[in-house]
């Protein structure tokens, strides 16, 4: 049996339409974490934007395929929309049981923590790559 979608429903669903590709920039909070890696992580570099699920959209901002662990980073958690709108929320859901269901491990820190709390917020990641 076939089943066909239109190409609005495979986006969302996460599905990358043949030929069409996910390109963004990297967020100022993105950059942030990365800056406190490097100077405060183990030495290793993540892979950035990694596809960790085929033939899916999903990327990981930060990602560390050998130890199928996960950092995402969520900006804008205090204002409407994004990460914390509805579908947002279904979105990331979603994507957090699909990478765990394929093993990988995800750490969320929100803009928050990297401003309040950064020390801890490598040491967790340092703990979960261990």
């Amino acid at each position: 049996m076939t089943v066909r979608i239109s190409k609005a429903q495979a986006k969302s669903l996460g599905i990358v339409p043949k030929g069409e590709k996910q390109k963004q920039e990297p967020s100022q909070w993105e950059e942030l974490f990365a800056a406190l890696w490097k100077n405060f992580g183990d030495g290793s570099i993540p892979e950035r934007e990694h596809h960790f699920i085929m033939g899916r959209r999903y990327r990981a901002d930060f990602a560390w395929p050998k130890e199928k662990v996960i950092v995402e980073i969520d900006g804008c958690q205090w204002v409407k929309g994004g990460h914390n709108s509805g579908h947002g929320r279904q979105r990331d859901n979603e994507r957090d049981r699909l990478a765990t269901l394929d093993g990988w491990r995800t750490l969320r820190f929100t803009s928050n923590d990297l401003t309040n709390r950064p020390i801890q917020v490598i040491e967790e990641v340092l703990r979960i790559l261990k």
